[in-house]
Parts: C-alpha cells; sequence; structure tokens
C-alpha cells in the first residue's frame, strides 16, 4: 500500500472518509408466535452481497471510491421465518495518488468492504436489539476471503 511518512509515523494515502447506513428494510411476521418466541429457538442465516464500487475523479486531482456492502438477514424460529432484513452500508475512500490496477482492486475490492463490515454487522445488531431480539449474534465472516472471491467492478463515473 502507498505509505507516507509524518511526523506522528507512517499514514496511508488511501484514507476511509466516512460512511453511511444507507438502506434497512426490515419486516416481522405479526403472529402471536413469533413476538413471545423465546431467543434459544432463533436461528439466523446470513449473507452478504458486494456491489460494484463507483470511482470518481475529482478536480483537485483526488479519487474518490464509493464501496458498498449489503447484507441479507434472516432469523428463523423452527425454520420458520420470524423476521428479515436487508441493509446496506457505503462507504467513502479517497486517494491524492493513483494506483497500479493490481493495488486498486486489493484496496477497493477487498480491504473497503471489509473496512465496512463491522459497521455494518454494528449497525444490524442495534436494529434488532431495538426491535426485541435481545443479542442476536450474527456470524463472523471472513470479508477478505469472501470478496476475493466475488466479481466486483469499479465504475468510472463523471
Amino acid at each position: 500500500m502507498d505509505k507516507q511518512q509524518s511526523n506522528s509515523g507512517i499514514t496511508s494515502t488511501f484514507q476511509f472518509i466516512n460512511y453511511k447506513i444507507d438502506k434497512i428494510d426490515f419486516s416481522m411476521t405479526p403472529m402471536t408466535a413469533n413476538i413471545i418466541c423465546p431467543k434459544e429457538q432463533v436461528s439466523v442465516d446470513f449473507g452478504l452481497a458486494f456491489p460494484n464500487v463507483q470511482k470518481m475523479q475529482e478536480n483537485n486531482g483526488k479519487t474518490s471510491y464509493i464501496a458498498r456492502l449489503e447484507a441479507k438477514v434472516t432469523l428463523l424460529n423452527n425454520d420458520e421465518p420470524l423476521a428479515q432484513g436487508i441493509f446496506a452500508i457505503s462507504g467513502m475512500f479517497v486517494t491524492e495518488n493513483a494506483f497500479e490496477e493490481e493495488t486498486e482492486q486489493n484496496l477497493i475490492r477487498i480491504q473497503a468492504p471489509a473496512i465496512l463490515f463491522p459497521y455494518l454487522r454494528a449497525a444490524i445488531t442495534n436494529i434488532l436489539a431495538s426491535s426485541g431480539f435481545d443479542t442476536v449474534i450474527l456470524p463472523l465472516v471472513n470479508v477478505q476471503a469472501v470478496a476475493k472471491n466475488v466479481q466486483i467492478e469499479i465504475e468510472n463515473l463523471k
């Protein structure tokens, strides 16, 4: 990764600027049995999607990337859907330098989703807790390993 020396140590020229949770689509089946379902009967089905990354060249010479990560969560009660949701996060990354294609691919396709995942996981956990599901433990995912096997394109925007 491209780095610069600063007075306080080594800093990367690839910076994570900000993120936003940009999609929350959550619903629960409104049945009495689901509302009183004990938490030990709740299981979780969890999946991730890796949408394409948007790349923008700015007038100041910087390059911005918007990476996105989506998760689908289904809570099950004895294999019957109890609740489900689709959640997404977008994150902005900026660099002042141009990278070789291999480095850019690694940073945007593998590292960016890995950086975003803990924020999305925490948001989902909070939403489920606020919905009355106590502490639903979402699976830990090796996002870097999953991202290596997913086709993520970098789309150039003007």
